[in-house]
């Protein structure tokens, strides 16, 4: 990885293996995870280990995004996890363990904003802020083979919530017709640029 020169891959400190995890790393672990943190709710439902009620974390001032894993998991897609985080406070609010639910606007930006800033990274990727990178996704609704259908009212206004909402509950990568990142050699970013301006006229 440092040879490829990937400036936002970091060394980080996790417990692998209780054994070999003295009681000192663990409490400085421990320290770490009352600011930050990343939800990821599959593994813990496979292995029946509990639900992270996120309401109750972000009371605390925690830094907190979503996260797939596959080791745990079954699913490395990001969708999969924002669907897994709202399910998973509704369950929550339907037990009476929360008085509402995370709304699908607020688990997005966990997704997003989220971990960046769980990461450390919020001041250069996380959201369309200028000055900031642009690490983004450019997705299409009406891709060939797409799971989501698509109404005539769905488009009303700039960026309609429905198109939004069934992309996020709905979507796969056959929507996903580039991935913007700013790893990406000069190269590359003007030739997806080019790509994004004419699918953006095509659409128009």
């Amino acid at each position: 990885m440092l040879q490829r020169n990937y400036s936002r891959v970091k060394p980080i400190v996790t417990p692998r293996f209780s054994l070999s995890c003295t009681e000192t790393l663990m409490s400085k672990l421990g320290n770490i995870a009352q600011t930050h943190d990343l939800h990821i709710q599959v593994s813990p439902e496979r292995l029946s280990s509990g639900l992270l009620n996120v309401l109750e974390v972000l009371k605390y001032k925690v830094k907190i995004g979503l996260g797939t894993d596959v080791a745990g998991g079954y699913s490395y897609s990001m969708l999969d996890a924002i669907r897994r985080a709202v399910m998973v406070s509704n369950i929550l609010l339907i037990n009476k363990v929360n008085e509402k639910s995370l709304t699908l606007k607020e688990v997005f930006r966990l997704a997003t904003l989220g971990g960046s800033q769980a990461l450390g990274l919020d001041s250069e990727i996380g959201n369309f802020e200028v000055g900031k990178e642009f690490d983004a996704l450019l997705i299409n609704p009406k891709a060939s083979d797409s799971p989501i259908d698509l109404f005539y009212g769905d488009f009303v206004g700039d960026i309609s919530d429905a198109v939004i909402q069934k992309f996020l509950y709905l979507g796969d990568d056959r929507n996903i017709e580039e991935v913007y990142d700013p790893e990406l050699s000069q190269e590359n970013r003007m030739q997806k640029q080019q790509r994004v301006l004419g699918l953006l006229e095509k659409n128009s």
